[in-house]
């Protein structure tokens, strides 16, 4: 794990714009993968909640 992060240090220094850019792309598409694990629960619970038959 310690090479990992010194590799991607070394990679953040060099190429500053791509780090950001993959850092955006791997956190925007970790969002959208717990929205789709999500809103079928959610939809779950609000459809079967207190006070529904």
């Amino acid at each position: 794990m310690t090479a990992i992060k010194n590799w991607w240090r070394g990679f953040e220094e060099k190429h500053t714009g791509v780090a950001q850019f993959l850092m955006f792309f791997v956190f925007s598409n970790a969002v959208t993968v717990l929205q789709f694990v999500l809103m079928p629960a959610l939809r779950l619970v609000l459809e079967h909640g207190p006070g529904q038959h």
